[in-house]
């Protein structure tokens, strides 16, 4: 789908989420990145397989360099998402953390 067209994200959501609707496995779909998430390892690779199949099934390409497996936690939207929880991605809030205390009233 042509991106720059007003539309496409919209468009392009809604056939995601007509995908994920065929899918045994947990998945998390917000546009074109995907989170497969699984209880064991075992459970996950049954779920990578099925996921890998009806993309190749349906002729969805996928980027390798940009694929990560098996992971403990994962960056995601500006966060950090693991199974203890989400928080806030430090690489995206640096600049505010190291950010200089204003010293007079011209600074603020």
């Amino acid at each position: 789908m042509p991106m720059g067209l007003k539309g496409a994200p919209a468009t392009f959501q809604r056939v995601m989420d007509d995908f994920k609707k065929q899918l045994r496995a947990q998945v998390f779909i917000y546009i074109d990145d995907l989170i497969i998430t699984s209880e064991t390892p075992e459970e996950h690779l049954h779920d990578v397989d099925e996921v890998l199949g009806k993309i190749e099934q349906i002729g969805m390409k996928l980027k390798a360099s940009k694929c990560n497996f098996a992971r403990k936690e994962i960056g995601f939207l500006g966060y950090v998402l693991s199974k203890d929880g989400i928080r806030t991605n430090p690489e995206k809030t640096k600049a505010i953390d190291h950010y200089p205390t204003p010293k007079n009233i011209t600074e603020v």
